[in-house]
C-alpha cells in the first residue's frame, strides 16, 4: 500500500462532488459562490491534517526522524533525541568550545596589575572572540616578559557560542584583545591547547549510534556495550574492545580528524572514554562489570606505501590525484576485525589485489592502464597482511 500525498485541488474537487450529490443540484461555478468556498477552506484543513499526520508517523522511526524541535499542546520535543533517549544512548554528544594557553606580553616597565577574567580578545583568523579564564597578575618588580592565561572560545560571527572545530588555533596564532588593558600589548599568541574545541555531533552519526543500539541491546559488558559507551564521548568516533588479561578488557579509541590527523586520542580523551565506560549520565557506576577492569587505549595507525607502476593515461595529473584519493580512502575505511561484534565485510585484511582493483577502478574509468601495484609497511614489501589489536592503516600513493 502506497500513501499518496494529496493536492488542496483534489479535496476542493471531492467536496464540490459530494455537495452536489446530496443537493442533487450543480454548485455554480462562481469562485465567491458559498459552497466553492466552504470546499476550499475545508480542503486545506483536510491537507493540513494529512501532511502532519504523515510528518508525525516519519518520527516513529530512526532512519526518518528529524531532531528540530516540535511544540505539541505545549510540549516541546526533538524526536531523534527523543528515540535516543528512549534507548539509553542519551542525546547528542554537544560541542566542546576549544580553550588555549594565550601569551600576553606586559609593557614593561610596569606597576603590579590583574588581567581580570573574562577580558576578551578575538582572533581576526577564525572570527572567534575568546575571553580570559580566571584572574592574572603581571608586572611589578622582576616581571617576566610575558605572561600566559587561559583563554575560551565564547562567540563565532555566526552568532554563536564559539563552540566547536571553528576555537581551535594553530600554536603562534595571533590573538588580540579587544580592549587592551592599560600596559599590555594589544597583540599577543597562542602557546598551547589545553581542550580541542569539538563540533555537535552530527544528525546521521547519531542516528547510526541509536540503530546500533536497537541492534545491539545492553547484554550486561558485552563488546557492543563498550563500543557504545566510548563512542558517547565528543570527538569519539570509533571504539574497539578486546578482551585482555584475566578481568581487564582493552578498549582502543578512534578521534575525529578534526582533532588528530591520525585519529590518536590524547590523554585527557583517553581518560574521558575510561570515565564513560565507568559512570553512566547520573553519575553512578552503572555500566562496565564491577570485576572489569578497563585499559583505555589509543588506536595505532600504521603507514603502508602503495607503489603504481606504468601508468598510461592521457592525463596523468588527474588520474594520479584521482587514484591518490581513492587508495587512501579505501585504507581509512579499513578497521580491525573482532570475532563476535564486527558485522558484515571484513575489512582488516589488506590485499595487493584488492588495492589493484581500487586503483583499477579509476584508470578503466579514466581509459588509461596500469602494469602493477606494490605494498610495503617500513620498506618491506607484502602482498597480504592482517590489521592487529587496535590497529588501523593510512596509505602513501606513489607512482613508478
Amino acid at each position: 500500500m502506497t500513501l499518496q500525498t494529496q493536492k488542496t485541488q483534489d479535496i476542493n474537487d471531492l467536496i464540490i462532488a459530494q455537495l452536489e450529490a446530496v443537493l442533487s443540484q450543480t454548485i455554480p461555478l462562481l469562485p465567491r459562490a458559498f459552497n466553492r468556498v466552504l470546499s476550499k477552506a475545508l480542503g486545506g484543513v483536510y491537507i493540513l491534517l494529512y501532511k502532519y499526520c504523515g510528518f508525525m508517523f516519519l518520527q516513529l522511526f530512526v532512519e526518518t526522524a528529524t531532531n528540530d524541535e516540535t511544540e505539541i499542546n505545549g510540549k516541546k520535543i526533538k524526536p531523534a533525541e527523543a528515540l535516543g533517549i528512549m534507548m539509553g544512548v542519551g542525546p547528542p554528544t554537544a560541542a566542546v568550545a576549544a580553550e588555549l594557553e594565550f601569551t600576553f606580553y606586559p609593557i614593561l616597565p610596569t606597576g603590579a596589575s590583574t588581567l581580570a577574567s573574562g577580558t576578551p580578545v578575538l582572533c581576526d583568523a577564525n572570527g572567534v572572540i575568546y575571553t580570559t579564564v580566571g584572574d592574572v597578575a603581571y608586572g611589578g618588580g622582576g616581571a617576566p616578559v610575558s605572561e600566559t592565561v587561559t583563554i575560551k572560545a565564547s562567540g563565532d560571527q555566526q552568532g554563536g557560542n564559539g563552540a566547536g572545530v571553528v576555537g581551535n588555533l594553530d600554536d603562534d596564532t595571533v590573538v588580540s584583545f579587544v580592549s587592551p588593558p592599560a600596559n599590555i600589548d594589544r597583540d599577543g599568541i597562542i602557546s598551547d591547547t589545553t581542550v580541542f574545541g569539538v563540533d555537535e555531533e552530527d544528525l546521521e552519526v547519531y542516528k547510526s549510534r541509536i540503530f546500533a543500539r536497537f541492534q545491539t541491546p545492553p547484554q550486561g559488558g558485552a563488546y557492543a556495550d563498550y563500543s557504545l559507551w566510548g563512542e558517547i564521548v565528543a570527538g569519539i568516533v570509533n571504539v574497539y574492545p578486546y578482551t585482555g588479561d584475566p578481568g581487564q578488557v582493552n578498549v582502543y579509541s578512534e578521534v575525529s580528524t578534526d582533532l588528530d590527523a591520525d585519529g590518536i586520542p590524547d590523554a585527557a580523551k583517553l581518560l574521558e572514554v575510561a570515565a564513560a565506560i565507568e559512570l553512566d549520565d547520573a553519575g553512578l557506576a552503572s555500566r562496565r562489570p564491577a570485576s572489569s577492569y578497563v585499559n583505555s587505549l589509543p588506536i595505532t595507525r600504521t603507514a603502508h606505501t602503495v607503489t603504481v607502476a606504468g601508468l598510461t593515461v592521457d592525463n596523468e595529473t588527474v588520474a594520479e590525484a584521482a587514484i591518490t584519493d581513492a587508495v587512501e580512502a579505501w585504507y581509512l575505511s579499513r578497521e580491525p576485525y573482532i570475532a563476535g561484534w564486527s558485522v558484515g565485510v571484513r575489512k582488516d585484511q589488506i590485499y595487493e589485489a584488492s588495492v589493484a582493483g581500487v586503483v583499477n577502478d579509476v584508470v578503466s574509468s579514466l581509459g588509461g592502464l596500469f602494469t602493477g601495484v606494490a605494498l610495503e609497511v617500513g620498506g618491506v614489501p607484502f602482498e597480504i597482511t592482517t590489521l592487529g589489536e587496535g590497529e588501523k592503516v593510512k596509505a602513501t600513493v606513489v607512482f613508478a
